[in-house]
């Protein structure tokens, strides 16, 4: 499973995906990501989920095929990512 986490410090923030293994719950694989403002966390996240993808040995072509920029993917808005980071 993937566990992100979105940090503010300040206007900047912190971006960690961290990929666990479920039935160990031992992490295997960890990205992070800074954003200068809010408006910039969107794709900051999209571009720490293809630094994990990769680092997880996804394919070359599948990356490549569905690799969409995150902010055309879900919303743009932050506040709306919250409840998602919680669950």
């Amino acid at each position: 499973m993937v566990v992100p986490e979105i940090a503010a410090f300040g206007s900047r923030y912190l971006i960690t995906l961290e990929a666990i293994e479920a039935r160990s719950q031992k992490s295997i694989a960890r990205r992070q990501e800074e954003a200068e403002n809010k408006d910039q966390v969107i794709a900051a996240l999209g571009k720490a989920g293809s630094q994990l993808r990769r680092r997880l040995g996804e394919s070359l072509s599948s990356l490549e095929k569905y690799d969409a920029p995150l902010d055309f993917a879900t919303t743009s808005s932050l506040e709306a990512l919250r409840p998602t980071e919680q669950g």
